[in-house]
Order: C-alpha cells, then structure tokens, then sequence
C-alpha cells in the first residue's frame, strides 16, 4: 500500500470514528437537551444498561441498582438502554398522574404492537395495543375474581408439594448435600405452568426425564432464553428482523395446551384452572377488536409463563 493510499485509508477512519463520537455524544445528551437529569458515567455504547445487556444481572436488579444511583432530590431521571432514552421515576404523584389520569397517553407498552405481531405470546395483555389492549383486559379482568383466584391458588398449592417433598427429603438427610435453589425454582414454576395454565398436573421433581421437564429445564438454563428476553423487552425492534421463533419455539407448549384444551372442551369437565376460563371466553359473544380464537387463546395461557418464569 502506497503513502497516499495509507493517508486516505487513515482518514476515513478517523472519519468515522469522529461520526459516531458525534453520533454517540447526541443521542446520549437528549434529557439534557430537555432539561431533564440524567445518569452520569453513562456508557457511549451500553448506555445506562450496561451490566444488564451483558447479563452481568438481572435485569429487574439492574433496574433497582438504576433506581438507587438517582439523586435523592429529584422527581424523575433520564437513562439510556443502548442509545434510547427512557425515564425513571421516583415521585409517587408523577406515577399516579401517568397510570390513573394520563393513561390513556400511555397504555401502549414500548414492546408492543406491530413488531409482535408475529408472536402469539405477545397477543394477550403484555404485548398488544389499544384498542384491543382496553377490550381484552376488560374481558379478562372479571376472570380473576376471588373465587377463581382461590381455585387456581389450591392448583399452585398442589404443584407445590412434589417441591416440598423433595426439600424435605434432602433437608432430612444425613448426608448434607448442596440443594440448587435456582434448580428447584425453574423445576416448580415449569410445574406451576402445567396446572395452572395447560390444564395438567406435571411433576418435575420425581419425573425429571420427561419431555415436558427436559423442555422447561432446557428452556430455563439457555443463554438463549436470555437473549430472547431482553430482545423483547428491549430490543423489540429486532423482533421483525430475526422473527420470534428465532428466539423462542413455543411449538412444544401450543401442542400441550391444544391438546387439553380441546378434550377439556370436548369432556365437558372443569377442573378450576385457566383452561377452564378460557373455554368460557371462546363460547362467549366475540368482539372484532379481538377474538377469543385460535392463537389468542394460547396467547391468554403465555401470560403466565411471563409471570412465573421472569
């Protein structure tokens, strides 16, 4: 390579590192171009959400360690998950005034919507947008009434004695022996899942080589599963370009929960759990706006494993 040729090579790299420290340096000064406080020590690639993005912790953690780097004094603050501003917020009347009095400007999550579209664990109430958002959850609300709660609360319950069970067994033993706690969390939310929101009762505990436990359990321990987590949440941008079955194969589960879904509706029989209110809401009078049908009633079950396996 001759002089000139090195010079201009040199040039343009310098060129563009010039541009994205110009890039960087203005996405990452957009609260304080509001006027709002923002964090310091903010990173020019990461942002704010550095130790979350590279699973150094979890993200929920990550949020609480956010939470505690604020000022004292102050109402709210900027932050950055990778380039993109976000708000936290501390004053509880500030929080009011957006869930109660301005909802209506916010109801719209910023994982939702059209780069979900794909995704039938995204077609329930975490994932879509007005105004099906406001019809489904009026739809749904009523099926977690105190008594239904009660029902599906024995059903936790149940699933929780093979846990128990084990715990016992290995607490009581001579031998002292290390107990994974994260093993026995993801064995009994996979259990949890079963009976409340596929309509069966599994037991990963005393069953542990079976094919519904090896899936969760494999589920579970994935780098992948994490990627997929924080790709929704975070990066649902990214959604569209890879697809959802990219990061997550629910195929395995839409077989199960068909497979008692269609003979609880062909028995007749009740047996208290999700299931259960789900074949009311197919046998209801259907709305336009969103159709108790097909994959929207799979989409209801995904709800919980949002709640128990996050």
């Amino acid at each position: 390579m001759d002089f000139l040729s090195f010079f201009l090579a040199s040039m343009l790299l310098f060129l563009i590192i010039i541009l994205v420290y110009i890039y960087c340096y203005n996405r990452l000064n957009y609260w304080r171009r509001k006027g709002v406080p923002q964090l310091t020590d903010t990173d020019k690639i990461f942002g704010d959400f550095k130790r979350g993005i590279l699973f150094r912790s979890p993200p929920g953690y990550h949020f609480g360690e956010l939470y505690q780097r604020m000022p004292k004094d102050v109402p709210y603050v900027g932050f950055y998950i990778f380039h993109k501003p976000c708000l936290l917020l501390r004053d509880p009347e500030i929080i009011k005034q957006i869930l109660v009095k301005d909802f209506h400007n916010f109801s719209n999550r910023h994982f939702a919507g059209s780069q979900q579209r794909d995704s039938s664990g995204m077609r329930n109430l975490f994932g879509i947008v007005n105004p099906g958002w406001r019809y489904l959850r009026r739809k749904i609300s009523p099926t977690f009434t105190r008594k239904n709660l009660k029902k599906m609360l024995t059903l936790m319950i149940d699933a929780g004695k093979p846990m128990m069970e084990f715990l016992n067994k290995n607490i009581n033993d001579k031998e002292k022996k290390i107990i994974d706690a994260q093993d026995v969390n993801y064995r009994y939310t996979a259990d949890l899942i079963a009976n409340v929101a596929l309509g069966f009762k599994a037991d990963s505990f005393n069953c542990p080589e079976s094919d519904y436990t090896k899936y969760f359990m494999d589920f579970f321990h994935s780098f992948k599963r994490m990627i997929a987590v924080f790709t929704v949440f975070f990066v649902p941008e990214l959604v569209t370009v890879v697809g959802p079955r990219v990061l997550y194969d629910a195929t395995f589960v839409q077989n199960i929960f068909w497979k008692f879904f269609e003979s609880r509706e062909k028995s007749g029989n009740k047996r208290g759990d999700f299931i259960d209110t789900l074949i009311e809401l197919k046998n209801s009078t259907q709305d336009p706006v969103y159709k108790f049908e097909g994959d929207n009633l799979f989409a209801q079950s995904s709800t919980f494993f949002l709640w128990f396996s996050n």
